[in-house]
């Protein structure tokens, strides 16, 4: 009885450790790979700001603080009428 505890706990490590060691780094990857383009839409979206209103670049936090306003009151699914 007591052997065969042992044996379903250290199985039941096992499964998580190898759980744990295969599909969190690839949650963590697309986690990352959506806030990089977050990101880059942000950028992206600041420098156009700059540029069509022909600011310094003393007023970047500022655009970039705009576009990120305006993107979180987009809708980004439609069809569910949700925003982030």
């Amino acid at each position: 009885m007591v052997g065969s505890l042992i044996t379903k706990n250290s199985l039941n490590f096992v499964i998580n450790l190898v759980f744990h060691t295969i599909f969190e780094p690839l949650e963590l990857l697309n986690k990352m790979a959506s806030l990089e383009r977050k990101n880059r839409t942000l950028e992206d979206m600041a420098r156009a700001t700059l540029c069509e209103s022909n600011l310094p670049m003393s007023f970047w936090a500022e655009a970039a603080n705009t576009a990120n306003y305006v993107l979180n009151r987009c809708l980004i699914r439609h069809i569910l009428k949700k925003t982030p």
